[in-house]
């Protein structure tokens, strides 16, 4: 069992300097929590790290390494790591990080304690289990999938010595307005690479949102151009604006009724006539006797953690929103986001309502998450300019949004994420695999990727099961995985840093 621990951190002098003060001890146990610092932002690219301090869930620690607390307590005390005062809500985690010490490169760790070990691998088949009924993506992830490990590194550390001198060059984190820390990135990269060469893929489907989760997933994009499948480059096919797009589904009053019999006919056999037959990848034959879905999406036709009497509710709510004679501008808001203008329009009406003459379309992408994820309460904030514009502009698609988040703020955001992870693994990579069973498919949320020369086939059914689903055709967009953009991506950081000319 391998972990990644700092190179400068050596065990045996720290416990001679410190000697171990509780029991059991074991030094595997102490490597096993001190990793989980490092892997958990791999593994989880969407935590939220506020200054480097990483989330560590009291009840996952538990199941592997009972006695936990006191592993943490005196890896605090020695100075090997630091934590944030204050529990997250519910008390379930605190936030750690390396100290100063112990921020820099990561080096391979073999643990040995039988007991540990165990319990690990307890854990990792509880994940396995999640993925079982989805061989279609898990068959995929094997020793075809490679990585330039040399290329990643290099380029990493090249990176890193560029952003540690020139803060300038630090990337932002739009969604949150934050920088992102240069450590973390090259941290969590490294690691990603690592997993990737040892065929360590983690695996897994969580019970929240239903997403698909690999080391793709959490990989940083940039990284993922030094991917290849069965020496083939990769392309992904994605959807422009998925969460408005999805949120579209929101707006229908049908979304949220409930019929007894609405599960037994959304999947039925029959052979597709939609995909054209010629289109075909070179080592794959079509499978004429694939499923294909049957009507627009239903909340009750997707999994999900919501509560009957919960969906009823809504579904009283939005069938009193949506007959209130509201609906001008729920009509356009719909057709903006199948145009893929929506960021435009609210880019336009920045600039003429708010005098925010330099807004850019990613300001008006901002404005839409803090619309769709903020706290209800945050409109009545400076900051929410944007948020009250977009209420002013679609005031009943507003109203719906909030009226979701009214007792809970996390409930659109899991609302779509469940909706994104139903049609990209439930429905579209499920039919891709039944039609074209030697078709190299992974899935990153919102996007399907393939092998470059069958994104094609990829983007019939993905065009055919959206707009089957949602009722609009989808706006999708290629993304070409190629090692020279890497180079490309340094080059212009040393053009920007002035250790290089344009």
């Amino acid at each position: 069992m391998t972990f990644f621990l700092p190179i400068t951190l050596d065990f045996d002098i720290i416990t001679v300097q410190n000697p171990i003060n509780f029991n059991p001890y074991k030094q595997d146990k102490l490597a096993y929590i001190l990793h989980k610092i490092s892997s958990i932002p791999a593994s989880n690219k969407n935590l939220d790290i506020v200054d480097g301090f990483v989330p560590l869930y009291s009840k996952a620690l538990q199941e592997v390494v009972g006695n936990y607390k006191q592993y943490l307590d005196y890896a605090i005390a020695v100075g090997i790591i630091e934590r944030t005062k204050s529990y997250e809500i519910g008390g379930h985690s605190k936030s750690c990080r390396f100290t100063a010490q112990y921020q820099g490169k990561l080096i391979p760790y073999t643990a040995t304690d039988f007991s540990l070990i165990q319990n690990l691998r307890l854990y990792q088949k509880r994940q396995e289990k999640t993925v079982i009924k989805h061989d279609y993506l898990t068959n995929w992830f094997n020793p075809k999938l490679k990585i330039d490990y040399k290329k990643v590194v290099g380029f990493l550390e090249e990176e890193w010595q560029l952003k540690n001198d020139n803060k300038n060059l630090w990337d932002m984190d739009a969604s949150r307005q934050k920088f992102k820390s240069p450590y973390l990135q090259q941290l969590c990269s490294k690691l990603a690479a690592e997993y990737i060469t040892r065929g360590e893929y983690n695996l897994k489907i969580d019970d929240n949102v239903h997403r698909f989760h690999s080391n793709l997933t959490n990989m940083r994009g940039l990284v993922r151009n030094a991917l290849t499948y069965d020496g083939q480059n990769l392309v992904a096919v994605d959807i422009k604006n998925s969460q408005p797009y999805f949120s579209t589904l929101l707006l229908d009053e049908n979304f949220w009724k409930v019929n007894s019999d609405s599960k037994k006919d959304l999947f039925r056999k029959k052979s597709y006539s939609n995909v054209d037959p010629q289109v075909s990848c070179s080592s794959c034959q079509r499978n004429s006797k694939a499923f294909k879905t049957n009507k627009i999406l239903k909340l009750e036709n997707i999994k999900h953690n919501i509560k009957q009497t919960s969906i009823i509710m809504l579904g009283e709510n939005m069938a009193a929103l949506t007959n209130k004679g509201l609906k001008e501008d729920k009509n356009r808001f719909v057709d903006l986001v199948a145009a893929g203008a929506l960021y435009e329009y609210l880019e336009t009406a920045f600039k003429r309502d708010l005098n925010m003459l330099n807004v850019t379309r990613n300001t008006a992408k901002i404005a839409v998450l803090q619309a769709f994820f903020s706290d209800n309460r945050f409109i009545g904030t400076k900051q929410a300019a944007p948020k009250k514009l977009f209420s002013k502009l679609f005031p009943s698609v507003y109203k719906v949004y909030a009226a979701i988040k009214r007792k809970d703020k996390t409930l659109l955001a899991i609302l779509l994420q469940n909706i994104e992870s139903h049609f990209i693994v439930e429905v579209i990579a499920r039919r891709i695999a039944k039609e074209y069973p030697k078709l190299p498919i992974f899935t990153i949320h919102d996007s399907i990727v393939t092998t470059v020369g069958n994104e094609q086939l990829v983007i019939d059914i993905m065009n055919d099961e959206l707009t089957k689903g949602v009722g609009k055709a989808p706006k999708l967009k290629l993304e070409y995985w190629n090692p020279e953009l890497i180079d490309d991506y340094l080059n212009d950081l040393k053009v920007r840093a002035g250790v290089r000319s344009a």
